[in-house]
């Protein structure tokens, strides 16, 4: 758990640049989207540019990620151009013979045209005559690659100059090295999703069977959040949102209209209500209006440093301005998935429970949109035009008092999580961290104090001279570093519990001296 919680730093960077790719999103779909015309039509040309450019460019961070994670986790201390140029040239490679691999086995929503690719008039007789895409590999791509680029760099580093390949400059062997991998890669990939994307589909059927059955739509969001965590939420909602998957309906003018997305846009256009319309999207408006926000102030108070809490109020406030616009969801997820996967998995499985819950009680407010990356379900622009609506109005107010119920939840078990635990039960194992700390940083009479933040311990000290910060590293603690209000220790969602356990420490060295 210890090197899962060294992951946080260099992955936070992938957090804050899907956090802002989202930021993007919502801004152009504010500017543009026909959907808010009732609120506000804007219909400057300048403005129009700048709302699709942020959409575009919000888009492109958002599905390209895991190419950024794949740059960010490839980049070593003395080979990072060689790194990221064998990592960028092993994912193009993946990508290109993924298309020859797959051999057009699977349904057209299997592929895509990613980072622009795609073979036409190919001399091959099975790629003639047509536009052909690489296979959809979302996360997993880049993950392949990092394993390959990192098995390489090491090579090249414990590879003498004697052999037949001793006098090839080691950048031309690694981009060698790198491809030949990543064609056997790209190969077994394509045969293994081959049976992976049946099994999604085989999934998306048993969901499809029954919309009504609370099973099945608890179901439908664990596949939801787990296709957006890997990448894949494409494979997921496009047959949901905007295919038969969603359900279908005739329209008064015998227009037949799929997917729920699709319905309820229909609905919204004729002044109707249906029962279900929008049961697939009404969980995000709990959470991204309520339940988000009031966690972001769970979270907030885990740091027991005032004055840093004063320094982050201003994101505090970005980032639930962020989830109230609609798109707070994906980097509040990967930020619990980093910084503790128990709390990710429930939120998952809260997540799931809201679908399943939310249509049984007759609760169901849908959006109206037309993309499955750029769309912001959940957002409190149309959740003010609809508020407005009679025939929604309760259902909008219900949203409301189930987020407050569920954000309560979120709260509660967020705050135990970081600050409640007890000692004695859960600090066991961290007691030798804790002690190897005091240890490290001169003893308890050294310490000024320690505070704790929700990935971090600071600790402020008399003495800086007699402080050994390398004799953590037994404990599995790689990061240290100077903070202006004492030495900053990366570890992760235990760090509230190890101060405590060294604040108690502190407490017993002092009764101990005063009796």
């Amino acid at each position: 758990m210890r090197k899962w919680h060294n992951l946080y730093e260099p992955l936070s960077l992938i957090v804050k640049l899907v956090a802002f790719g989202c930021a993007l999103t919502v801004i152009g779909q504010i500017i543009t989207n026909p959907a808010f015309y009732s609120l506000y039509v804007i219909d400057s040309p300048i403005a129009l540019m700048f709302g699709e450019g942020f959409l575009r460019i919000g888009q492109f961070l958002i599905i390209y990620s895991p190419l950024f994670m794949l740059f960010r986790l490839v980049i070593s201390k003395n080979q990072a151009y060689r790194n990221i140029s064998m990592g960028l040239v092993g994912y193009i490679t993946f990508v290109v013979f993924s298309i020859f691999f797959s051999m057009n086995k699977l349904d057209s929503s299997a592929y895509n045209a990613t980072l622009g690719i795609s073979i036409n008039n190919s001399t091959i007789a099975e790629f003639a005559n047509r536009v052909n895409y690489p296979l959809i590999s979302g996360i997993f791509g880049p993950i392949i690659i990092i394993v390959i680029v990192r098995f390489v760099s090491k090579r090249l580093r414990n590879t003498t100059s004697i052999g037949l390949f001793g006098n090839v400059d080691p950048d031309l062997r690694g981009l060698v090295y790198t491809v030949v991998l990543s064609i056997i890669a790209s190969f077994a990939f394509s045969f293994v999703w081959t049976y992976a994307y049946e099994f999604l589909q085989s999934m998306i059927t048993f969901v499809a069977s029954d919309l009504n059955n609370p099973i099945n739509l608890m179901s439908y969001g664990l596949l939801d959040r787990i296709g957006s965590l890997f990448s894949l939420s494409s494979l997921i909602r496009a047959p949901f949102w905007f295919g038969n998957a969603g359900g279908s309906i005739t329209t008064i003018a015998g227009q037949a209209i799929s997917g729920d997305v699709s319905i309820f846009s229909a609905v919204i256009a004729d002044n109707l209500t249906i029962s279900y319309a929008g049961r697939l999207i009404t969980p995000y408006y709990v959470m991204n209006l309520i339940v988000i926000p009031i966690s972001l102030i769970a979270l907030y108070r885990i740091n027991s440093d005032k004055m840093e809490r004063k320094r982050t109020l201003f994101l505090l406030g970005v980032c639930m301005l962020l989830s109230i616009f609609g798109g707070g969801i994906l980097p509040f997820e990967l930020f619990l998935l980093i910084v503790s996967p128990f709390l990710y998995l429930f939120h998952l499985l809260m997540m799931a429970a809201l679908f399943g819950i939310l249509n049984t009680v007759g609760i169901t407010l849908g959006f109206v949109g037309t993309s499955t990356i750029t769309s912001i379900p959940g957002n409190i622009v149309e959740f003010v035009i609809y508020l407005a609506n009679y025939r929604y109005r309760f259902t909008c107010i219900a949203i409301l008092g189930v987020g407050l119920i569920v954000g309560i939840i979120y709260f509660a078990v967020i705050s135990y999580y970081f600050k409640r635990r007890d000692i004695k039960t859960f600090g066991a194992e961290l007691l030798p961290l804790a002690k190897g700390i005091i240890s490290a940083f001169g003893g308890v009479e050294n310490f000024k104090f320690v505070n704790a933040s929700l990935t971090q311990c600071t600790v402020a000290v008399y003495d800086n001279t007699i402080i050994d910060p390398y004799a953590l590293r037994k404990y599995g603690v790689n990061r240290i570093f100077e903070k202006r209000s004492g030495y900053g220790i990366l570890l992760g969602a235990n760090s509230y519990l190890v101060k405590k356990i060294i604040d108690a420490q502190i407490a017993a060295k002092i009764r101990n001296v005063s009796e």
